[in-house]
C-alpha cells in the first residue's frame, strides 16, 4: 500500500483520531492508526493478544493464523521512556524471545513505519510468505 494509501489516510488525526498530547495518547493513536490500516487491507487480527501461558505479556496485535505478533513502539524519539530505556529494551527482548520460543514471529514497528505504511507492507509480505509456504509444502513421504 505504501505512502499515501491506507496508511496516509490513517495518519495523524486525518480520520478523526484525536491529536496526541501525551505518551499514552501517542500509543493509542498509533494503535488506532494501525488498526485502521489492517482493517482497510482486509486483514483479520486480534488486539491486545496474550500469547504466553503463564505470563501476562501482550502484544498490540496478533494475526493468529500466521502466528504473527506485532508491537507498535511509539515515542521512539523520547529518550528515557517506555521501550527506550535500558530496562524497557531488556523487557521487550525477553518478551520477544519467549514468543519466538513458543513458535511465534514478532514484528516491532516505530511510529514512522506505521504512519508511512511500511509496517503494513511488511505484514502483508509476511502473510503472503506464510500462505505461499502452506500451499507449496513438499509432500510427506512415508519411509
Amino acid at each position: 500500500m505504501g505512502v499515501g494509501g491506507v496508511a496516509g489516510a490513517a495518519r495523524g488525526g486525518g480520520v478523526g483520531l484525536p491529536r496526541p498530547t501525551g505518551r499514552c495518547q501517542v500509543v493509542s493513536r498509533l494503535n488506532e492508526s494501525f488498526d485502521f490500516q489492517l482493517r482497510a487491507a482486509g486483514i483479520e487480527f486480534e488486539r491486545e493478544y496474550k500469547f504466553h501461558p503463564k505470563r501476562k505479556w501482550k502484544y498490540d496485535f496478533s494475526i493468529v493464523g500466521c502466528r504473527l505478533l506485532i508491537d507498535c513502539d511509539g515515542g521512539q524519539w523520547k529518550q528515557g521512556t517506555g521501550h527506550n530505556t535500558g530496562t524497557g529494551r531488556e523487557r521487550d527482548c525477553t518478551k520477544d524471545a519467549e514468543a519466538v520460543l513458543l513458535g511465534w514471529t514478532v514484528l516491532r514497528f516505530p511510529t514512522n513505519m506505521i504512519d508511512d505504511g511500511r509496517a503494513l507492507d511488511y505484514v502483508e509480505k509476511f502473510i503472503e510468505k506464510v500462505e505461499y509456504s502452506k500451499v507449496n509444502q513438499p509432500p510427506d513421504y512415508e519411509r
